[in-house]
Formats: structure tokens, C-alpha cells, sequence
């Protein structure tokens, strides 16, 4: 509740940007007695100072009763300043930043209360609120663009992982896993309707009579500071009776995101292929696990008859070598791509 109650007193809103703002009063108007209803729309859309409650005539006290300002914009804040004007002093009521979409409410004798552009009540500060989260999984060179009420970015990533390792045309030769990309996350300051770069890691493709491929990293500059996530290397070819050879290598930790204390992890190794003294008993390697998932699993001969390698299962793990149980060459199941996931605060 607001009072005017001389014929120089009047309510005021100072913008300072150019913002589309709707402002909407009511009021009663008490004179000796009578109560008169009044009621005022404005539309803003510069910096500037504009009475949006004007004074009462005569003697009449006016009693604000609600006072409501939106912005309209489709993504800019606009800063607002209330003020109220004795005809002598002019006094500072409220300021406050308001959001693209949001809206500013008095009513009655209640705290004012701030809603967001969907209709929701804020009950925490404007500042440090959790806005939203975003998976990014673009393997190309590309662009993530924060919300318009973004300040600060949450970001969690990891590198491609590695394809499983191939067999030749030998009963008994088994693949072993690839590695599993490298894991990075961070939080950074950001613009808000800023474009920031990034690109997620393929993941390696596998291969017969051969080592699995290798993946990709994965970068993102979603802030100031470039940080990078190596990629899982593939598993090695089959080799008959001596097992799969070594598991690829996971991603190796990056120092690029080290400057602003990210959280840099390397990933895990992909499973050796194992060999026992029958060719039933072999298993080709497991692929790594990553923070996002696991890695393909490991596979007998038996289980391989139709020359099915298992694949990454998560975003970053590493594939799953190859088995045969006859002369039959086989890929490794192939290694998954890495993604990004950034969560936007206020």
C-alpha cells in the first residue's frame, strides 16, 4: 500500500534502459468519506521517468492499493527504480533489475513479490538461482547460447571414447576394450544471450584385423577459459591364444581448464582380453566406463556367433574388443561419442 495524499504527490518509474515495460495501478480515493475507484495503464519503452500514479484533486488521500510492473522484452533486463514525489522530495521506494519476462507486484499491504516469465513465484534471491540444464552433444564445430538471465555456467564433459579391438580370421583371437574418454568439469561466469563454442568427441569407430580406432576430444570454451577432454584410445587386435593385448588407454588428463580449478580426471583403461586354456573359456576385453555410462562388455566366443561386439553403452565409454568362434574376422563394438551438460544459474 502506497499513499498520496496531497495534490503534489504522485508515484514515479525510472527506466534506464529501453525496454518494453507495462505498468499497471489501482487505487482508492477516500474524500471526506466517498470512496472512488481509480485505475492506470502505461507503457514504457525508453530511459526515462514517467508518473505512472498521478496525485488526487482537491483533498482526497490516495491509497495505492496495487502496483505491477512487467517487462515485456523478449530477453533483456531493464533496471527499475520506484519512486514517490511529496511535491518537494523525491524518495527512493524500490530498485531492483528485472529479468525479460518477469514481472514486479505490489498488492495490498503484502511484501512486494517478483514472478518468472512462466508465471512462477520466486521465493530465492534473483542471484545464484538454478535455471536450467542442457545436454550438448553436437560432434561438430558448434555454439551453446545462454538464457537471459544466465551469469554462471555449471559444466560437466568428457572426451569420445575408444572402439574395442578387431580379430583376425583365427578361431581363438579375441579384441580387448578401449578406453574410456577423459572427464572435466567447471564452473565459469558467463554473458547472458551469449553464444559460447564447443564441439563433443566422436567416438571410435571399430574395426577387423585391426586395433580399434581411437576417439575424439572434446572442447568447450563456455566462459573465457578453453577446456578440453582427450579422448579414449582403442583396444588392440585379437591376437590367437595369447589373449587381446593391452585395453586402450584411457583419455589423458588435460592441463587446459586448469587455470580456473576445474575438476580434471583421466579415464579409465579399457579391459585387457582374457585366455584360458580352451578357446571357450576366452573373453575379449570390457570397454572403460565414464562418468555417463558404461563401457561395452566383454564377450565370449560363444556369445559372438553372429559376430555381435558389444558396443559403448554411455555417453564417453569405450567399446567392447571382438570375439569368433569360427575363422571369421570381426570388429570391435564401437566406442561412444563424449557430450557436454550445462547447467545455467542466474
Amino acid at each position: 500500500m502506497i499513499l498520496l495524499n496531497n495534490v503534489t504527490s504522485v508515484l514515479k518509474i525510472v527506466t534506464a534502459g529501453s525496454q518494453a515495460i507495462d505498468v499497471t495501478a489501482d487505487w482508492m480515493d477516500d474524500l471526506s468519506g466517498t470512496i472512488t475507484p481509480g485505475t492506470l495503464n502505461t507503457q514504457i519503452s525508453s530511459a526515462t521517468t514517467t508518473t505512472v500514479v498521478v496525485s488526487p484533486a482537491g483533498s482526497a488521500s490516495r491509497n495505492v492499493k496495487t502496483l505491477t510492473i512487467r517487462n515485456t522484452d523478449a530477453s533483456a533486463s531493464d533496471l527499475i527504480t520506484v519512486e514517490r514525489y511529496d511535491g518537494t522530495t523525491t524518495c527512493t521506494m524500490w530498485q531492483f533489475t528485472l529479468p525479460a519476462g518477469y514481472s514486479w507486484s505490489m498488492i495490498g499491504e503484502s511484501p512486494p513479490v517478483v514472478t518468472d516469465a512462466g508465471g512462477g513465484q520466486l521465493v530465492n534471491p534473483l542471484a545464484g538461482r538454478f535455471l536450467k540444464r542442457t545436454m550438448l552433444t553436437a560432434t561438430s564445430s558448434s555454439t551453446f547460447t545462454t538464457g537471459p538471465n544466465t551469469n554462471s555456467c555449471y559444466v560437466r564433459q568428457v572426451g569420445g571414447g575408444g572402439a574395442g579391438g578387431g580379430n583376425p580370421a583365427t578361431t581363438g583371437s579375441i579384441g580387448a576394450g578401449g578406453g574410456a574418454g577423459a572427464y572435466a568439469e567447471y564452473t565459469q561466469a558467463v554473458t547472458p544471450n551469449t553464444g559460447y563454442s564447443y564441439q563433443c568427441g566422436t567416438g571410435g569407430t571399430g574395426s577387423s584385423v585391426a586395433a580399434g580406432g581411437n576417439g575424439a576430444s572434446t572442447t568447450s570454451t563456455i566462459g573465457t577459459v578453453l577446456v578440453t577432454s582427450p579422448a579414449g584410445s582403442g583396444g588392440a587386435v585379437g591376437v590367437l591364444a595369447v589373449g587381446g593385448g593391452l585395453g586402450g588407454a584411457g583419455g589423458t588428463v588435460s592441463t587446459q581448464g586448469s587455470s580456473i580449478g576445474a575438476l580434471l580426471s583421466s579415464g579409465a583403461n579399457g579391459q585387457n582380453g582374457t585366455w584360458s586354456s580352451t578357446i571357450a573359456d576366452a573373453c575379449s576385453g570390457a570397454g572403460a566406463s565414464s562418468p555417463f555410462g558404461g563401457g561395452g562388455p566383454g564377450i565370449t566366443e560363444a556369445t559372438n556367433s553372429a559376430g555381435n561386439s558389444a558396443a559403448a553403452l554411455g555417453y564417453g565409454g569405450g567399446g567392447g574388443g571382438s570375439a569368433t568362434s569360427a575363422a571369421t574376422a570381426r570388429a570391435g563394438g564401437a566406442g561412444a561419442q563424449g557430450c557436454i551438460v550445462v547447467e545455467e544459474y542466474s
